[in-house]
């Protein structure tokens, strides 16, 4: 009888280990489905930035701007988590995602930010995607010629945002005045080429109507004469 009381609770042990241990890997497990339903989560993300100019002034001349960014992140899902690093640096950073619009960014900044999986199974803390942010960099030349740019908006320096490297303004400035020149050289000459017969067909019926007139007015003196 003990014997077989042993056997019955050995055979219901045995049956309740085999099935928590079946249940919890079928929790656990990260499924091709689940990976995909995060990866899904993920591409849905976007991490945007509102751009605003402040000038600075003397006496009501802006005599430079700064730009100013701030970063925010829309389509976040409780089953993902965020890290962050700065180009420049090595470590990454956890972050929340309503906490991405208190970073200090500034232009020319490069951000790059790691979304993992934060679920309750074998999937939690798997890295899914990285997005990378460039802020870029403003451009002060065209800030100060808008209007000149708008003619000239072929000019390589006539461009909102850019980074203009070692260009210094004076030297920039200097390149739009020289490619102006060019420019305005190439509209006569080629107004010359477009017109040249007019204004030679132009000429020469202005030449013929005063030899004409000319003419006529030597024929009627020469009749008063006689």
């Amino acid at each position: 009888m003990k014997i077989k009381l042993k056997k019955i609770i050995y055979t219901l042990v045995i049956c309740l280990i085999s099935f928590y241990t079946t249940n919890v890997f079928a929790i656990n497990e990260c499924t091709k489905e689940e990976k995909s339903r995060l990866q899904e989560l993920a591409n849905n993300i976007k991490i945007k930035y509102d751009f605003k100019l402040i000038e600075d002034d003397v006496d009501g001349e802006v005599y430079d701007v700064n730009p100013i960014y701030k970063l925010k992140m829309l389509n976040s899902d409780p089953d993902l988590r965020y890290e962050y690093k700065f180009a420049e640096e090595s470590e990454k950073k956890a972050i929340r995602d309503y906490e991405i619009g208190d970073l200090e960014v500034y232009e020319g900044d490069v951000i790059d930010f790691y979304i993992y999986s934060y679920t309750n199974n074998l999937c939690t803390n798997q890295f899914i995607k990285k997005i990378r942010v460039v802020l870029p960099t403003y451009n002060r030349f065209y800030y100060f010629n808008k209007e000149d740019c708008l003619e000239y908006s072929d000019f390589k320096y006539c461009q909102e945002f850019m980074d203009t490297g070692n260009k210094s303004y004076e030297e920039i400035e200097d390149l739009f005045t020289e490619y102006k020149n060019e420019k305005n050289a190439k509209k006569n000459d080629n107004f010359i080429i477009k017109y040249f017969w007019y204004i030679v067909g132009g000429v020469l019926g202005l030449g013929a109507l005063v030899f004409g007139t000319i003419v006529i007015v030597k024929k009627v003196k020469a009749k008063e004469d006689l």
